[in-house]
């Protein structure tokens, strides 16, 4: 799997190759990485400290999946990511998860390019 951070570009062959990737952190709370399949799909993962945000995209040129966050009705109410331009990202809480949930999406999607059943997701 290819993996895009803040600086780097890298790849994962392991499971803990992956692991010690997604540890990399910005400003010491923010992560940000593209993860894609050289068969197409790909999936986004923001990180503030114990929060993220993550979308998968399938590869068909739609705009993908969001997850439900744990908290589905909260459209007020942000967490404030950094894309992978530096950007201020905030996302509304409806849409965030734990990391370590969002970590177990990622491993999923590690072993296989298909939407992760980790979580529930909206199509948009």
């Amino acid at each position: 799997m290819k993996i895009r951070t803040f600086r780097d570009n890298g790849s994962a062959e392991t499971l803990a190759e992956l692991r010690i990737l997604l540890k990399a952190r910005y400003q010491i709370h923010y992560g940000s990485f593209w993860l894609y399949h050289p068969d197409g799909p790909e999936m986004g993962l923001m990180v503030n400290d114990e929060e993220a945000y993550v979308h998968y995209f399938p590869g068909d040129g739609s705009a993908g999946y969001r997850p439900i966050g744990t908290t589905p009705d909260d459209w007020e109410d942000t967490v404030e990511f950094l894309a992978d331009n530096y950007e201020v990202t905030p996302i509304p809480r409806a849409m965030v998860v734990p990391l370590q949930k969002a970590m177990a999406v990622i491993e999923e999607f590690f072993a296989a390019s298909a939407l992760p059943k980790t979580l529930q997701w909206e199509r948009l």
